[in-house]
């Protein structure tokens, strides 16, 4: 990582002949952030014949499609390139356990027969046809909600004071002032759960789910009483 953001000039340079396979995440979990779209295909053109790049767009519904490298016309091109998306997260279908991949035609031959046969049910896929189809309105009405709300709850956190970092994702990684793992504490006793980020190294950083209007403001107003209450607990004789 370079910052917040995938290092993806790093991983071109530490590209050897030995090298098989990379696995991109964009939008990147847990900063919601992306890389510059153009930069994938310097990456496709420095990888041995022998190695593949998998990206991983699980999020990718809720960023700008100009913010996101031309997956197809890069495989159309022929490059080794696997796209995988998900149901899970911009379709509300995580328990389906529904998604899919682009590649080569060989390649989607050469996985499918390696694969473990009815590895999708009826069920999930009836309503992935669903949310594609006579649900999509629906589907994208709660996107646009998702992507407000990411924007109004990023412009409150600013107004806070806490470094927010731009997001591309349906959730908002920001530093606080204390450990990550103490304010999540403090929220979890409120009612609210966060992921605290110590584990991918951002000791101070905390990745929140953005939610309804409601839900978002009662994240808020508790983050807001979480902090003031741990700077009076600090600004007491020591």
């Amino acid at each position: 990582m370079d910052g917040y953001s995938t290092d993806m000039k790093g991983i071109i340079d530490a590209v050897t002949d030995r090298t098989r396979l990379v696995w991109l995440c964009n939008p990147n979990n847990p900063t919601g952030t992306v890389f510059e779209p153009g930069l994938l295909g310097s990456l496709l053109e420095n990888i041995p014949e022998s190695a593949w790049v998998v990206l991983d767009e699980a999020y990718a519904e809720f960023a700008s499609p100009g913010d996101l490298p031309d997956r197809s016309r890069l495989i159309l091109e022929g490059r080794n390139l696997i796209s995988v998306r998900t149901f899970s997260k911009a379709y509300g279908l995580a328990g389906a356990r529904l998604g899919y991949g682009i590649a080569r035609e060989e390649v989607i031959t050469a996985i499918d027969t390696v694969s473990e046969p009815f590895n999708a049910n009826r069920l999930g896929i009836a309503a992935g046809v669903a949310v594609l189809t006579k649900d999509r309105e629906a589907c994208e009405s709660a996107r646009l909600l998702i992507v407000s709300e990411r924007e109004r709850v990023s412009r409150q956190l600013g107004m806070m004071g806490l470094e927010v970092v731009p997001s591309r994702a349906n959730f908002i990684f920001f530093e606080t002032p204390r450990f990550a793992d103490e304010v999540a504490g403090d929220l979890l006793r409120r009612g609210i759960i966060v992921r605290p980020c110590g584990g991918w190294g951002y000791e101070r950083a905390i990745r929140v789910t953005v939610g309804t209007e409601e839900e978002n403001n009662f994240f808020l107003e508790a983050l807001e009483e979480t902090l003031k209450t741990s700077e009076t607990a600090g600004s007491g004789p020591m």
